[in-house]
């Protein structure tokens, strides 16, 4: 998705990665809400590499990340404390 141009009232920019997103809410000082939607063809990993990706200052600043998907949330609380479920 990063190769797409997104364009609006005389704007446009490339879809940022999620590690871009994420990097950039930190630099502002922003937090985020992450919605994550699932469906069958995700990999059964999904969570574990999304914990992954968090970054650490992040959670360490107490930053949290809920989740309105319910079957995202099976043992990912005992995995991170910055995700409520």
């Amino acid at each position: 998705m990063t190769t797409l141009t997104v364009r609006e009232n005389g704007y446009s920019a490339k879809i940022p990665s999620f590690d871009q997103y994420l990097t950039a809410a930190e630099k502002a000082h922003q937090r985020l809400l992450v919605e994550i939607k699932v469906s069958p063809q995700d990999s059964p990993q999904m969570m574990t590499n999304f914990i992954k990706r968090l970054p650490a200052t992040a959670i360490e600043k107490g930053q949290s990340y809920p989740f309105v998907e319910l079957s995202c949330c099976g043992g990912v609380e005992e995995t991170s404390t910055a995700l409520i479920c």
